[in-house]
């Protein structure tokens, strides 16, 4: 007889935000690092909003430049709602490192049943992980070796998780690059608005927000996993 009276169904979600030293001020001297920082109170007041979400959703946040951090740990921080709770420090420093990023979320997502198991949100039920979402932003053309930042892209990608990846330009991100590193269900987006990287990051916290509650549906994998009615075009434009 199982052990289990129920299942309980995760979508995980893993930001990866790009603090090199661009990020400080773009052209119109506004500070995208500033608009960054807002990404994790305004998944707190999504999980407060929608309980569902915030039921079924585990988030996570790593920041990354010419290393990679974790800000949140996926799987261990708790419901949206409780992410207020959090107090992070993004600093706008550094290169552009891709495969620092990839391979710190192939760890994070890879560590995620445990964190879950551990966490208590289980109260006995049988763990379902829906496959992941990561979204990483970018302002800039990555210039760590392209061989190996290839081959973390793989690792992350072949990975047991294999997540859905999500690529958004803003800034003077390089389109080329965007696709590159997109997959399986994920989209390649650039902003339209290159001198105003703070007002496209907040066009994108509206997006996420959109996406995350749509995420509980069942997966149909001939759709993106970002509904295209959902992505403003005067903000975005999506890389084919």
């Amino acid at each position: 007889m199982s052990q289990y009276y129920n299942e309980l169904v995760f979508n995980p979600f893993l930001a990866i935000l790009d603090v090199s030293s661009s990020m400080r001020l773009d052209r119109n001297g506004n500070s995208p690092i500033a608009t960054e920082a807002c990404i994790v109170p305004e998944l707190s007041r999504l999980g407060r909003e929608h309980p569902t979400v915030d039921q079924t959703t585990t988030a996570g946040l790593i920041l990354f430049s010419t290393n990679a951090e974790v800000a949140l740990p996926i799987g261990a921080s708790g419901r949206l709602s409780q992410l207020d709770d959090e107090h992070i420090n993004l600093n706008a420093e550094g290169f552009t490192h891709f495969g620092t990023a990839f391979d710190l979320a192939r760890t994070e997502l890879e560590a995620l049943p445990q964190r879950l198991r551990d966490s208590g949100r289980l109260h006995g039920a049988r763990l379902s992980l829906r496959r992941p979402l990561v979204v990483m932003v970018t302002d800039g053309a990555a210039n760590d070796d392209v061989d190996e930042r290839d081959q973390a892209w793989q690792r992350l990608v072949n990975s047991k998780l294999s997540p859905n990846i999500v690529m958004v330009g803003v800034g003077d991100a390089d389109p080329d690059q965007l696709k590159r590193y997109k997959n399986r269900r994920g989209v390649a987006l650039l902003s339209k608005m290159p001198d105003d990287v703070s007002g496209a990051l907040t066009g994108l916290i509206d997006l996420m927000q959109g996406t995350i509650i749509a995420m509980g549906e069942a997966d149909n994998a001939s759709q993106p996993i970002i509904d295209e009615s959902m992505i403003d075009d005067d903000l975005f434009e999506i890389l084919e």
